[in-house]
């Protein structure tokens, strides 16, 4: 796939602001509980940028176009398969929160399908073909998501 996983984000998040402002769906939340998205939109925020910074620091690849060159089990990568996945997720559904509409909610439930089909069950694969039985132990006790 040569479209990046961030392009799909932002594309999604561009996607609920127009449906947002053009064609806004039913109100799911009342103003004051869409407070809570911002927690939610920080969190992953966090955790996509913690999840880089651990790339990062390993000295591999972060690009999901490149073949993996290190297997990261540590920090959160102890906790979930696909960290950065999950924080662009949870970005999504903060948004999603604080616009209070059903578009948006759809929006990232389509953006978590897209992300599983498109790339992470490719980069599973690579992964057990480049790291093999360690990765397949990996697997075995961390989640894809949490």
């Amino acid at each position: 796939m040569k479209i990046l996983p961030p392009t799909v984000f932002f594309t999604v998040a561009a996607l609920m602001a127009l449906a947002h402002f053009v064609v806004p769906g039913p109100t799911l939340l009342p103003g004051s509980a869409r407070l809570l998205g911002v927690p939610v939109f920080a969190a992953g925020a966090w955790i996509n940028w913690a999840g880089a910074m651990r790339f990062h620091r390993s000295g591999t690849d972060i690009r999901a176009i490149v073949a993996p060159t290190r297997l990261i089990t540590d920090g959160l990568y102890a906790r979930s398969r696909n960290p950065i996945y999950l924080g662009f997720l949870a970005m999504l559904l903060g948004a999603a929160i604080g616009l209070g509409e059903t578009v948006p909610l759809v929006l990232t439930a389509a953006f978590a399908v897209v992300i599983e089909r498109a790339y992470i069950r490719r980069e599973e694969a690579a992964m057990a073909r480049i790291f093999g039985a360690d990765y397949e132990a990996y697997r075995a006790r961390v989640r894809r998501w949490l």
